[in-house]
């Protein structure tokens, strides 16, 4: 599967890092062109246990790679993973989504074709909701409908949000291009 992680810190960089490792082909993307330089240079910006030999054996692989060009890397995906900071905001405390919000917003005009949009980042419930509405994506999947056993129940505003966790991308992929051809 080709995997596109928006953001490479502890989010993007880790889950990047570990989908290379089991053999998917993964990009992970920055807008911090100094953070990308030194990815590419082998130098990690987060300190993470083993990280450093979890990323080095994946580029040396070729199943891991870094860029700051989203377009490439988003319209060639299967998947795109937004993994960006949500701060607190000064004012209030309350989570910053607007890097959350721009990520969906780039991710919408980039993709070409059936792709899975999955929010990796912290966020509060209704967020897929403003993702959808800011962005036009039509089928958003969190990350507890993919990693948790049984349904997730908070994103219930359609059925198609509802997908058992058993399910596989290729079943997903299989399903979606089948109704699109009834």
């Amino acid at each position: 599967m080709r995997v596109t992680m928006i953001g490479s810190g502890y989010v993007g960089l880790v889950s990047g890092a570990c989908f290379a490792d089991f053999g998917h082909d993964v990009t992970c993307v920055d807008k911090d062109s100094t953070k990308i330089n030194q990815l590419n240079q082998g130098i990690m910006p987060i300190f993470e246990p083993g990280l450093d030999h979890l990323v080095a054996r994946n580029v040396a692989a070729g199943r891991l790679r870094f860029t700051v060009d989203a377009s490439r890397a988003i319209s060639n995906s299967d998947a795109v993973f937004i993994g960006v900071g949500t701060p607190a905001r000064a004012s209030d405390g309350h989570a910053d989504l607007s890097y959350v919000y721009a990520a969906a917003a780039e991710i919408a005009d980039l993709i070409e074709d059936f792709t899975v949009i999955v929010t990796k980042s912290t966020v509060p419930v209704g967020t897929g909701d403003e993702i959808e509405a800011i962005s036009g994506i039509g089928l958003l999947f969190w990350t507890s409908l993919i990693a948790a056993a049984g349904f997730e129940k908070q994103p219930r505003r359609r059925a198609s949000h509802l997908v058992p966790a058993e399910y596989t991308y290729d079943k997903l992929v299989k399903n979606r291009r089948a109704e699109d051809q009834n």
